[in-house]
């Protein structure tokens, strides 16, 4: 996972919610961003449908500080947004929230709530045993 980092204090924001398309992916297309101020705010997107690069490249490229991802299923289950390295620095900074929190930020945010989040993106995870094989593989090479 290649997140990229926040600022130190984090980014704060009002949220925006975007629309739920679960039949294209809610914010995979750019027709879906369009009409929505998403600069210097955080982006409540759902999660799902295509990849969550995607989601937090339009985020990035349309001034928002950061995205806040709802899982797609309900549950306190929550897998780790999954991020190829080729994206680090082109996408905007996310953390991923239950279904069920996200379902009622938006109801909120849909009723015309503001409400202000902060996301702070401060660590660094590394997996030493794949990286202590690839390097071991590159000397025996």
């Amino acid at each position: 996972m290649y997140n990229n980092p926040t600022p130190e204090e984090g980014a704060t924001g009002i949220l925006v919610a975007l629309p739920i398309d679960d039949e294209r992916g809610s914010g995979c297309f750019a027709d879906q961003w369009e009409g929505i101020d998403v600069t210097d705010k955080i982006a409540l997107v759902k999660r799902g449908s295509c990849a969550i690069a995607d989601k937090l490249r339009f985020a990035k490229n349309l001034g928002a500080k950061a995205v806040v991802l709802t899982n797609n299923v309900p549950g306190d289950s929550i897998t780790a947004a999954t991020l190829a390295a080729e994206n680090f620095g082109q996408i905007a900074p996310v953390g991923v929230i239950t279904y069920e929190q996200g379902a009622a930020w938006k109801t909120r945010v849909d009723a015309g709530e503001e409400l202000t989040v902060t996301l702070l993106v401060d660590a660094t995870a590394e997996d030493r045993e794949r990286e202590l094989e690839h390097h071991l593989r590159d000397q025996a090479g």
